[in-house]
């Protein structure tokens, strides 16, 4: 993966881009955020951009959770690797493994110990998600959450936690693609397969009856995990 300077960011990418796109992108990184695209209460502003090399992309601009994001929106102290990286690299080894996500394009950040950054991947035409598809389609809920059980099943194989795994973050595209999404702060995970499974399980759940969505979510996804549990 190539790394190079542009000013004040770093840009990270397999991808060649022209100059022209880089220039967009930079545009898209230093000016106002996009919109957020999480039913769930997401705070993550996306903004699509037309690239001449790849097509159109989703970049995404991290923002801070919890109580600290009242003081500090969306910086972050360096401890390692900027966060977009991390993520770039989890969804490279998500897609090696067969699991349905947005094909990374480019990981970007600017600053030093204190950094900003952004994250580029492949944007999914008419995305709308799980949660969303769930309050007005039962039928192709139950069949989409077959789908991402099968997808968990192979997370679980992989070793891959998804730390955020919810109906908010599963979008369906044209033709009815699953596609997992945010995986920020993934990691890998080295303990047993069920332990792995009770995290998904957890996570799932909480989310479900937090927001009041349908309550098959988790019975079909229950049925999923319990079955990936036995190869």
């Amino acid at each position: 993966m190539a790394t190079d300077r542009y000013g004040p960011y770093i840009l990270g990418t397999k991808v060649s881009l022209s100059r022209t796109d880089i220039e967009k992108l930079l545009e898209v990184f230093g000016g106002p955020t996009g919109n957020s695209a999480d039913l769930l209460g997401g705070r993550v502003p996306i903004h699509l951009l037309s690239l001449d090399s790849v097509g159109t992309v989703a970049v995404k601009h991290y923002r801070r959770g919890g109580l600290i994001r009242w003081l500090n929106k969306c910086h972050y102290f360096k401890t390692g690797r900027p966060r977009s990286q991390k993520e770039y690299k989890m969804l490279q080894l998500a897609h090696r493994c067969g699991i349905q996500v947005p094909a990374p394009v480019a990981w970007a950040a600017r600053g030093g110990l204190v950094y900003r950054c952004w994250l580029v991947t492949e944007a999914i035409p008419s995305a709308i998600t799980l949660a969303q598809i769930s309050r007005t389609d039962p039928t192709k809920s139950i069949q989409y959450t077959r789908c991402v059980s099968r997808q968990i099943r192979r997370l679980i194989q992989h070793r891959i936690l998804h730390v955020d795994l919810h109906p908010g973050n599963i979008i369906i595209g044209t033709g009815g693609r699953v596609v997992l999404i945010d995986f920020d702060r993934a990691q890998r995970y080295y303990l047993s397969p069920s332990a792995l499974a009770k995290r998904y399980r957890i996570r799932w759940q909480r989310a479900v009856t937090k927001h009041n969505l349908p309550k098959f979510l988790i019975t079909e996804m229950e049925a999923g995990l319990t079955e990936a549990l036995k190869t």
